[in-house]
C-alpha cells in the first residue's frame, strides 16, 4: 500500500501489528529545518484524502476508535484545507506555545509522541 506523506506512520503501524513494542523518549532525536514548501506539501484535498485513508486504516486495525478517527479527520482536515500561509502561521503559533518546540525560529524538534524504537 502507498501512503504518500504517511510512510513513517504506516511503517510504525506495521511494526506494532507485527508484535514490536515502542516507547516514548523524552530526548530530541532529530532537528529538522522546515521551509515554505513543507507547509504547501501538507495541505490540499489530495493530502486530506491520504490522511483520512490512513486514519481509516488505523481505525480498522483497532489503533484508534471511531471518536478518535472523527476528531482527527475533522481537526486535521480544517488545518489541511487552510491556505499554506495560514497553515504556516497556525503551526508556528502552536510550535511557539509547545515546550518541546519553544525557541526554535527555523527548525523544530521532531518528536514522535507515538513511540520510538
Amino acid at each position: 500500500m502507498d501512503f504518500h506523506g504517511f510512510e513513517d506512520y504506516y511503517l510504525w503501524l506495521r511494526m506494532l501489528s507485527g508484535g514490536m513494542k515502542g516507547y516514548n523518549l523524552s530526548e530530541v532525536l532529530v532537528y529538522m529545518r522546515v521551509g515554505n514548501g513543507m507547509y504547501a506539501r501538507r495541505g490540499g484535498v489530495s493530502y486530506l484524502k491520504d490522511m483520512a485513508e490512513f486514519r481509516k486504516i488505523m481505525l480498522n486495525s483497532g489503533y484508534i476508535n471511531l471518536l478518535e478517527f472523527l476528531a482527527s479527520v475533522i481537526v486535521r482536515g480544517i488545518v489541511i484545507l487552510m491556505p499554506a500561509n495560514l497553515r504556516k502561521q497556525y503551526i508556528r503559533s502552536f510550535s511557539e506555545s509547545n515546550p518541546w518546540l519553544k525557541d526554535r525560529d527555523f527548525a523544530f524538534k521532531k518528536y514522535n509522541p507515538w513511540f520510538c524504537l
